[in-house]
């Protein structure tokens, strides 16, 4: 199939650190038998390593099924611009649908690792999940993965009428590598979807997230989280698409950037004309820890009913100085003050995800932080 690349004259990819696969790599798509980073216990678990399904078996209500790429295109949802890019990731890749019935009723959460360990190659690969009507599911998804070659993936999970899912996300895939994910959530009429996110791994990466309300009545969440730090360039393009009216959704990512690193935001919110009576809102937050790091952010409304309450904002500052003087009149040193402050930015996100993966997370922001001051 022929696609016609975009080029940095498109709107959606002018802040683009790469645009395509690099052409001297090999495309792989072989498990690496590496050891897994990170593990958390449950009964049901789904293992992807560099797009290739490891078990067999599963629990009751699981479904997984290996499909033709041509035709996943048709039901895969696509961020307008990016859609070239994401034919090239599923037929380039394996591409499985993951159905998850009412008959699932762990008391656990389903857990999903995906492993990326390109190692000097490409790899590519997306997950469809579709989750049928009035399920309760609970997803732990972790990322993983070593080597400096380059990936494109992603996931939808669709959620039908009247389903609810709650999605702790924890990308941190090999800090050498090049990656663009597409990432989506599409939720039905009545549905709800909460999602959180940490995003940490990779040099380059473009994560691209997707709420997709397509269902009168249907809500959408999503928090997350992004340090760059070392020279990392982060690039968040987010979507919320109200298709249906008396629909919600929240979007709020905070940031911090560290020593020579880049983050980029560039959002939008989009009112179709049968989406009276929703409500969107979208935030940015942004700490600048460095002299040399830089932050863009870009949030935008597109607007076409006129009975909805829709509100942006961004912002981008340093450790606030008064809450400094404040800790520091009080014996604490300057230095760790301010790590402290940091921090606290990031704990209204990161105690929203399980003890396991919360630990891990702040783990990661002490790290980047200790770097940073």
């Amino acid at each position: 199939m022929n696609h016609i690349w975009p080029d940095r004259k498109n709107e959606y990819w002018r802040r683009s650190a790469f645009l395509r696969p690099p052409e001297n790599l090999n495309h792989s798509a072989v498990p690496s038998n590496q050891k897994w980073e990170s593990t958390l216990s449950s009964d049901s678990v789904i293992s992807f390593d560099n797009g290739v399904l490891l078990e067999d078996s599963f629990v009751k209500g699981i479904k997984i099924d290996k499909v033709d790429p041509g035709s996943f295109l048709k039901k895969a949802g696509f961020i307008s611009g990016g859609q070239s890019w994401n034919d090239w990731t599923i037929l380039n890749g394996n591409v499985y649908e993951v159905t998850i019935s009412k008959n699932f009723t762990a008391d656990q959460p389903l857990i999903v690792r995906e492993k990326i360990s390109s190692e000097g190659n490409i790899t590519s690969s997306y997950i469809f999940f579709n989750i049928e009507e009035n399920v309760e599911l609970s997803v732990c998804y972790l990322m993983e993965g070593f080597g400096d070659g380059f990936h494109s993936g992603g996931f939808t999970f669709n959620l039908n009428n009247s389903s609810n899912l709650k999605l702790m996300h924890f990308q941190n895939i090999s800090k050498e590598s090049k990656a663009r994910f597409n990432w989506e959530v599409k939720t039905s009429e009545g549905a709800n979807a909460e999602w959180h996110l940490a995003a940490f791994g990779g040099k380059q990466v473009r994560h691209e997230c997707r709420l997709e309300m397509k269902g009168k009545g249907s809500n959408s969440s999503l928090k997350g989280i992004y340090i760059p730090f070392k020279g990392q360039r982060h690039e968040f393009q987010t979507q919320q698409d109200h298709q249906k009216g008396d629909s919600t959704s929240d979007l709020l990512l905070k940031g911090a950037v560290c020593s020579a690193s880049r983050g980029i935001f560039q959002g939008m919110i989009n009112i179709r004309p049968d989406a009276q009576k929703s409500n969107a809102y979208q935030t940015n937050r942004n700490l600048s820890l460095s002299s040399n790091a830089k932050v863009e952010t870009i949030p935008g409304l597109e607007i076409e009913a006129n009975d909805v309450k829709c509100s942006h904002g961004a912002t981008v500052s340093k450790i606030d100085p008064y809450s400094l003087f404040y800790l520091a009149a009080r014996g604490i040193d300057k230095k760790e003050a301010a790590q402290l402050l940091a921090e606290g930015f990031f704990y209204e996100i990161s105690d929203d995800f399980p003890d396991e993966m919360k630990n891990i997370i702040n783990s990661e922001i002490q790290e980047r932080l200790l770097e940073a001051f």
